[in-house]
């Protein structure tokens, strides 16, 4: 017998035991900003909750390059109307300006021989990946939109913000974390100070990343101490999974009062399996992780979405050693967090599920009895 438990992990959250988080959000400091000088663009970015299905906790220099888009007006860029009816964007006023266009940031190692660089920054590059200065303007605004990785075809407009069409997840172990960015409104400078006392708060404009993508880690182990040999798990899958939907940002007029609720809609596609774990793992008392961490579509669960996991009983024939294989099959629709009472109805983004397989053995043993002798009493026999 296998039981199965479930946790769920919050990206800013590290639990312990079998606690689950709920989803907190990213707050903003609003902060007076100072005049702009003629100083450099550069960056700082905060993930929320690496690459290589490695849910990002935080971005570093390692984790590679992310891309940007900033708009530009004489005042706030903080307007704007979208026409469904011929498909149209306008921004009102309508004098803002494109000033970066999906531009690649990279990190720079040294100072850009600017006394407002600093040692070290994500700096814009040009198209064969040279650095390259962008300048705060004199007067007006920028509003910035940026996407992980760089590598992404994402579509982004100032109006509606960042989309993606048929968006799919080919291999959940090799898939990489997608973040989108909140959107930087009115900015003025890389530095931000505390209204209070002055000191520099960040070096770069703070461009918060947050998770399009849902996680999910396996760990197995024993319920007891069953002697030395006794389970061995062999391949854990996720199976009819959908791996393909269509992502929207959720901005329908372009403004900071907007409040968009990113999401995903038209999930399709179900994967027939992702190979979570291929090998020979022997579970213990303590829960050990297998596998890799998967990176999956947020979605609500199918009826056929399951989890499989192939597992071998050890026995004996004669002097020699054997193991009987076995299939335990999950299905996800139905299954509960950790308390026992709130249902997981599918992966929600920008969350990450860690699963437990605990393993139950059952002992053979025996209870010997005698079944009572039946009297047949035979006809006497006659002696003459």
């Amino acid at each position: 017998l296998i039981n199965l438990s479930f946790i769920m992990r919050n990206d800013f959250v590290l639990l312990a035991g079998l606690a689950v988080a709920a989803m907190s959000a990213c707050t903003e400091n609003e902060v007076i900003l100072p005049v702009s000088g003629e100083s450099q663009v550069s960056f700082l970015p905060l993930a929320t909750t690496a690459t290589k299905a490695s849910p990002i906790t935080k971005y570093e220099t390692t984790t590679g390059d992310f891309k940007v888009f900033a708009w530009y007006q004489k005042t706030d860029v903080n307007g704007g109307h979208f026409s469904p009816e011929n498909n149209t964007n306008t921004l009102e006023p309508k004098n803002y300006t494109l000033y970066m266009n999906g531009i690649i940031c990279k990190y720079s190692e040294g100072d850009k021989n600017a006394e407002d660089a600093g040692e070290g920054a994500w700096m814009p590059t040009d198209g064969a990946g040279n650095f390259v200065n962008y300048y705060w303007p004199k007067n007006g605004k920028l509003t910035f939109s940026a996407y992980y990785p760089a590598s992404e075809k994402l579509s982004v407009d100032a109006i509606k913000g960042i989309t993606v069409t048929n968006y799919t997840v080919e291999d959940a172990t090799k898939q990489v974390d997608l973040m989108f960015s909140n959107r930087a409104f009115d900015k003025t400078s890389s530095n931000y100070f505390d209204n209070e006392n002055g000191n520099k708060l960040y070096d770069g404009v703070d461009i918060v990343f947050n998770h399009a993508l849902s996680a999910a880690d396996f760990k197995i182990k024993l319920a007891k101490d069953y002697g030395e040999k006794s389970i061995k798990v062999q391949k854990i899958e996720i199976v009819k999974a959908f791996c393909k939907g269509n992502f929207a940002e959720g901005y329908t007029t372009g403004k900071e009062s907007d409040s968009p609720v990113a999401g995903w809609r038209n999930q399709s596609e179900q994967k027939d399996s992702y190979v979570v774990f291929s090998g020979s793992a022997a579970p213990s008392t303590t829960a050990s992780a297998v596998g890799e961490t998967c990176i999956l579509l947020p979605q609500n669960f199918s009826d056929d979405v399951k989890v499989v996991v192939t597992y071998s009983i050890y026995f004996k024939d004669g002097a020699a050693d054997k193991w009987l294989q076995q299939t335990a099959e999950f299905p996800l629709k139905g299954t509960k967090n950790s308390d026992g009472d709130s249902e997981i109805t599918g992966w929600e983004m920008g969350k990450w599920y860690h699963y437990t397989f605990t393993f139950t053995l059952d002992q053979i043993y025996f209870a010997p009895s005698v079944s009572d002798w039946k009297d047949v009493i035979v006809k006497d026999f006659e002696v003459k």
